[in-house]
């Protein structure tokens, strides 16, 4: 997984969105040097909706990230992702004929038990190591803790 790197320039940028049943998303986006060799970037995002049928989001997200300019050739970099997702799942879908047409069915029409949800939080911490030896060859290492836990 490749987040957004940190950027050297300070920049910031918030966005929302409003959509049908009742969604929200807001983003925050913040990067910016805190030293001459040094970068951070923290995004914030938050999405929540009522969903089509009920089927709701609640997805909360914290994603900080540093890099280090060690000298010309080598970067060090340091990035953690932290998630929440609250999701009701449909496990049966929508009705389909015997020639693979969606029936039209009322739109407040459900087939999942009320009680499906899933629950999912997610922690990914990455260390990784760059070293360009010439424009053309590089080589990246990478140490990456991964961490889920799953409610359902």
């Amino acid at each position: 997984m490749v987040t957004k790197a940190p950027k050297r320039a300070f920049t910031a940028e918030l966005s929302t969105t409003v959509g049908s049943f009742g969604t929200v998303n807001a983003i925050a986006d913040v990067t910016g040097p805190l030293s001459d060799q040094v970068a951070a970037r923290l995004i914030l995002n938050t999405e929540k909706t009522d969903g089509w049928r009920d089927l709701s989001r609640d997805i909360k997200e914290v994603l900080p990230s540093l890099t280090w300019r060690v000298n010309e050739s080598s970067t060090l970099s340091v990035d953690y992702d932290h998630r929440e997702l609250k999701v009701k799942p449909d496990n049966y879908g929508l009705p389909f004929d015997a020639q693979r047409n969606i029936v039209p069915v009322d739109a407040e029409t459900k087939y999942y038990s009320p009680f499906n949800y899933s629950d999912q939080t997610i922690d990914r911490l990455t260390v990784s190591h760059e070293w360009l030896f010439s424009a053309d060859l590089s080589m990246r290492t990478a140490l990456i803790q991964d961490s889920r836990k799953l409610d359902m």
